[in-house]
């Protein structure tokens, strides 16, 4: 969902998914170094200080700024683009307002005539 997110908002600031592919790439690089060395630094100070569950206090609290910095967003961040403006192909998500009219755009009559009818398990 998050590598989703990231290629339409890209699409829509008119970057190339391959530019998006190796920027994505290299913050994953860089975020396997930065790490291991961070836990590891954080777990040795929480030894000394009698607290060796310091890494995971913290990775909890980094959490909860995570969430409280979505829940203060405004919506406006949140909203997929309209079917139309959509040049990366991603349906948006379920429940999100969709234009009927255009193919592949979510439920509507076009696409649930797309899809083949299963057949019931006899």
């Amino acid at each position: 969902a998050v590598t989703a997110r990231i290629t339409q908002a890209g699409a829509a600031a008119g970057l190339g998914q391959g530019a998006l592919a190796g920027d994505h790439q290299n913050l994953r690089s860089l975020l396997k170094v930065v790490g291991p060395t961070l836990y590891g630094t954080l777990f040795g100070i929480g030894c000394r200080a009698g607290v060796p569950a310091l890494p995971f206090a913290f990775a909890s609290g980094v959490s909860l700024v995570a969430v409280a910095l979505v829940a203060i967003s405004p919506v406006a961040a949140w909203e997929t683009l309209s079917p139309k403006e959509n040049k990366a192909g991603i349906d948006p998500p379920a429940g999100a307002p969709v234009d009927a009219g255009v193919a592949g755009a979510g439920p509507g009559p076009t696409s649930s005539a797309q899809q083949p009818q299963r057949k019931p398990a006899s």
